[in-house]
């Protein structure tokens, strides 16, 4: 009852990959800053006519 075939043996986990790093120029950087910033100011401007609170129907 010991003899368990190989099949059902746990097999170690992988070691995840490593991120790649990307090297972007200034202006790409701030056009992105600017993406982030006008998304911000958008999500703002929608959430400040949501109710404070969920309202049970």
């Amino acid at each position: 009852m010991n003899d368990q075939p190989e099949q059902f043996k746990k097999t170690p986990r992988r070691k995840g990959d490593k991120g790649k790093s990307v090297t972007v120029s200034a202006e790409a950087k701030q056009a992105y800053l600017a993406i982030i910033q006008e998304r911000d100011e958008l999500q703002a401007k929608y959430a400040q006519y949501l109710p404070a609170t969920e309202t049970r129907r």
